[in-house]
């Protein structure tokens, strides 16, 4: 059964169409919220699968974001076909939406962020269009498109054929359970404040080549899901699907391997960036604190990177 806290309609609609999807409502979905006790550090870390859209808004209108997302119940993002960074910066996204929840409060209104006449409509309500500018992007920025698909949801997307899909998921009687029951341990995840899935993406049993870095650091993963007890400052990371003991044994081997490189070079070692641990045959999971400064997050940074949000220093 899907978890009371989150808005599984919009879960579900998101999970059908995007190989990584990440979940919050936790005040990380605006720059301006209180972060629930989180440094602003962690916060911001944290924050990085919804960041896009806060970008976007702000480039939109300087206030946008706060006014927005700073009211929302929840937000939802889903992401497929991540472009890895070349060189210094972040990856791109591919294709992207968000849904953002306001429960029985209700949307605010997007028309007054608009002068222009709508680009086209969904369900009968306007779909807006602007471009977008954020951290590692092109000089023209990318389209996005955003509508009120109902009076608790505002979709958010890089092509509008993607919104009007997740608007017509939205206003359809079906709860969405039949997808969300299919999602590895989603009764326990979806529990919490915050949480991650990436179904890592292959064809013909072989992985595409945007996830070639997921490949090389955790080989044969099929599900990777990220989750945060927000309160008690933990954050927990399980891959499913790899032979767990060869991992971490290749793991180890590497990390040898760079030790004694370093040594050579007369450099000190560098702590691991993977601590995961076997749990069984199939799974490895990590467990880090979330109340540290610059170690954690390095920790949330290098756990993001799995699901595609890889950044380069």
């Amino acid at each position: 059964m899907a978890a009371e806290n989150v808005d599984s309609r919009a879960a579900a609609a998101v999970f059908s169409q995007y190989e990584t999807v990440f979940y919050t409502n936790t005040d990380l979905s605006s720059r301006f919220s209180s972060f629930k006790g989180l440094s602003r550090q962690s916060a911001g870390s944290l924050s990085l699968p919804f960041a896009y859209l806060m970008g976007a808004l702000d480039s939109l209108d300087p206030r946008a974001s706060e006014e927005i997302l700073g009211k929302t119940d929840a937000l939802v993002a889903g992401v497929r076909d991540f472009i890895p960074p070349e060189g210094e910066g972040g990856a791109q996204l591919g294709e992207f939406s968000y849904v953002a929840s306001f429960g029985k409060r209700g949307t605010p209104s997007l028309d007054k962020y608009f002068n222009q006449v709508p680009t086209a409509s969904v369900g009968g309500a306007p779909v807006w269009r602007w471009v977008g500018k954020i951290y590692g992007e092109n000089a023209e920025g990318n389209e996005i498109y955003a509508s009120q698909v109902d009076h608790s949801h505002l979709v958010f997307a890089s092509d509008l054929q993607e919104l009007k899909s997740i608007a017509r998921k939205l206003s359809s009687p079906d709860d969405g359970s039949s997808v969300l029951n299919k999602i590895p341990e989603w009764a326990a995840v979806s529990q919490h404040e915050y949480w991650g899935y990436r179904k890592v993406p292959r064809h013909d049993g072989t992985i595409e080549k945007e996830a070639a870095h997921l490949e090389f650091t955790v080989p044969g993963a099929e599900t990777i899901i990220m989750f945060a007890d927000v309160e008690k400052k933990v954050a927990v990371v399980r891959v499913l699907g790899v032979h767990a003991n060869e991992v971490v044994e290749m793991t180890k081997r590497r990390d040898e391997q760079q030790r004694k490189a370093l040594k050579r070079l007369g450099m000190g070692p560098f702590p691991s960036p993977e601590t995961f641990k076997a749990t069984d045959a199939r799974t490895l999971e990590e467990t880090f604190s979330l109340s540290g400064g610059e170690q954690t997050e390095g920790e949330i940074l290098t756990a993001l990177a799995l699901f595609g949000y890889e950044i380069l220093i």
